[in-house]
């Protein structure tokens, strides 16, 4: 292996711990196209392993198709981590409606136990 072939490793290494660190993080759930470009890189980078292969380690099909999965793994769970994030908004939004509705009625009963003037 050279160089050039260490730099593609690192590359690897790198996008995956990028892809960690940035869904793990609000980075991702507060920037939406940040999400995106994650995980458009995760999938052309899979598949070009799987098409092209990886550098240094050519006549090595089990390698490449072993790095592709590790990184569609990395985009299925980051796909999970959205779901959850927006399951965690509408549950939100569901217990403001609800404490708003509970207001609303115990405004109303208040005033309607209020005795007539």
């Amino acid at each position: 292996m050279d160089l050039t072939h260490n730099a593609w490793l690192v590359a690897l290494v790198a996008l995956l711990v990028a892809n960690y660190v940035v869904t793990r993080t609000s980075l991702a759930r507060e920037r939406a196209w940040l999400f995106w470009l994650i995980n458009t890189i995760d999938a052309l980078v899979a598949v070009a392993v799987l098409m092209v292969g990886i550098p240094g380690v050519d006549g090595r099909p089990l390698v490449r198709v072993m790095v592709a999965l590790v990184v569609l793994l990395h985009l299925s769970q980051n796909f999970q981590q959205r779901t959850k994030w927006g399951a965690e908004a509408r549950a939100e939004r569901l217990d403001a409606e609800l404490r708003e509705r509970q207001r609303l009625a115990d405004e109303e009963e208040a005033h309607g136990a209020d005795p007539p003037q």
